[in-house]
């Protein structure tokens, strides 16, 4: 009996060793499992923690290529704009010199229209008056021919006073037709705005003023007698 209980107590602690043994192991197996699951998950993490570093490099990356290449298109653009700008202002100005320039030479114009105006209105004046002042003259001798042709004189006092008259008259006449400068040739010129027949034709050249009054000439007629 005392035989089989060694033998009985033999075989149980080889039995226990057994599942000792076989548990250790199988808990060793699970440890290893979880290890190398756990090997696994840490792997993966640092990858996709890679794979983020990576893509916000890369993000950052384009994001600072597509800022430059906005910064590139927007100052091409600007500098586009500019100088059309530039262009327009240009064309601008050069049309408003030319408007300018087109204002004064039209005003110039004007001006010198005006004082041509002006000049041909006094001239026209002068001749109209010049023109009245022979009409009047004209109109006295006519006066004094048909009160001459009425006088109640005879034939032969009429002729011999007329002859006289005739005379005088030349002599007066010559004194007053003869150039007030020279005193040698006939007056014919009347010198305006005074409008004295005071100068003859050589004379009047080179006179500035009238011989008579000494108003300064602005312009002068020629006289053609008939």
């Amino acid at each position: 009996n005392a035989h089989n209980l060694a033998v009985a107590s033999s075989s149980s602690s080889a039995s226990d060793a057994f599942v000792s043994v076989a548990l250790s192991q199988s808990l060793d197996a699970q440890l290893e499992m979880q290890r190398q699951e756990l090997d696994c998950v840490l792997r993966l993490q640092a990858r996709i923690h890679h794979n983020f570093i990576i893509f916000k490099t890369q993000n950052e990356r384009l994001r600072s290529a597509l800022r430059e290449q906005r910064k590139r298109q927007s100052a091409i653009l600007l500098k586009c704009m500019e100088s059309k700008a530039m262009h327009l202002i240009r064309q601008k100005e050069e049309d408003l010199a030319r408007a300018t320039k087109k204002t004064m030479e039209l005003e110039a114009s004007l001006r010198k229209a005006e004082m041509e105006s002006h000049s041909w209105q006094n001239l026209a004046k002068a001749k109209e008056a010049m023109i009245m002042d022979l009409n009047n003259t004209l109109e006295q001798a006519r006066e004094s021919l048909v009160w001459v042709s009425n006088a109640p004189e005879d034939a032969e006092s009429l002729f011999r006073d007329q002859q006289e008259g005739e005379m005088k008259q030349k002599s007066n006449n010559n004194n007053k037709m003869a150039c007030k400068h020279c005193n040698a040739r006939s007056s014919c010129v009347v010198f305006l705005p005074c409008r004295h027949l005071c100068s003859c034709k050589s004379c009047e050249t080179f006179l500035e003023a009238c011989p008579v009054c000494n108003s300064i000439k602005e312009a002068s007629i020629k006289v053609f007698w008939v």
